[in-house]
């Protein structure tokens, strides 16, 4: 804990020489941040990023270990005939809308549609349809406590065989709880001369003078 804090206080002191008063403060508040948010984190746990994590780790002593955020691969396979009912259930909801030669809007059989335009025309949202059913039941079955939006691969989509693919996805890492209790932080003071407020006035104001003569 006592490095993490002396690495914190480094930068701090770094950005106060590089880029001035204000985003020396502005780095002061935004660390003073992360720890607290960290800290939470550690309680609850629940992170708002990796950087919380990390932070986290480094304290030493609060956390002994913590996995990072681990890709999880759903590989499913969904029969052909399933496929196949999910094609004609998109079909009917969009009959109405195909416009055949020789037919009246609408009224083409499907099979026709089929021929016109090509069976992939109800590939997508038969996908959709179907993969969507099977994603849920494979979280729900494994258990699984996803943190990300599904990263989908489709092996293989064809009319009259089963459609097969992959779906990646992070899970929430696991944390390890270490001893936390009886740790003390040194309270950290930035102590700021008369003279830092007058420079960080002067600056602002001949800011101000020159986007008033641009």
């Amino acid at each position: 804990m006592p490095d993490l804090i002396e690495d914190e206080i480094i930068e701090i002191k770094d950005s106060f020489i590089e880029n001035g008063f204000k985003e020396g403060i502005k780095t002061a508040v935004d660390s003073a941040i992360n720890l607290g948010k960290s800290a939470m984190g550690i309680v609850t746990g629940r992170f708002e990023n990796v950087n919380q994590m990390q932070t986290a780790v480094k304290t030493g002593g609060i956390i002994d270990g913590i996995s990072s955020v681990l890709n999880y691969t759903i590989n499913k396979i969904v029969d052909a005939e399933k496929f196949e009912n999910a094609m004609k259930k998109v079909y009917f909801q969009n009959a109405k809308y195909i416009n055949i030669p020789g037919f009246r809007k609408g009224k083409a059989p499907m099979n026709i549609v089929e021929k016109y335009y090509g069976a992939e025309i109800f590939y997508e949202d038969a996908f959709n349809e179907v993969a969507t059913e099977a994603y849920d039941e494979a979280i729900d079955t494994n258990k699984i406590d996803v943190v990300s939006r599904p990263t989908v691969d489709i092996v293989q989509m064809e009319k009259g065989k089963d459609v097969i693919f992959t779906a990646v996805v992070q899970v929430k890492p696991e944390v390890e709880l270490g001893k936390y209790k009886g740790i003390e932080i040194k309270k950290i003071e930035y102590p700021v001369k008369d003279e830092d407020v007058q420079n960080e006035i002067k600056q602002m104001q001949d800011k101000n003078l020159t986007d008033l003569h641009c």
